[in-house]
């Protein structure tokens, strides 16, 4: 966060996301025994900038992954 004038600021908050899930069916599931194991993980950004122009508030917001 950073202060550009008394009216106007500046965030930035960047981010990671991690998650895994197994899913492992019983030895004994015949025919089909399904197993699924997933990992996913990503990093993003989040930048916004906010102000005061005459009586008007003025937001800009930038979010990626």
């Amino acid at each position: 966060m950073h202060t550009l004038s008394p009216t106007a600021l500046f965030e930035v908050a960047p981010f990671y996301h991690w998650n895994a899930a197994n899913y492992d069916s019983k030895p004994a599931d015949i025919p089909t025994a399904t197993t699924w194991d997933r990992t996913s993980n990503y990093a993003g950004l989040q930048a916004s900038v906010r102000g005061d122009v005459k009586r008007n508030n003025l937001a800009a917001t930038f979010y990626s992954f």
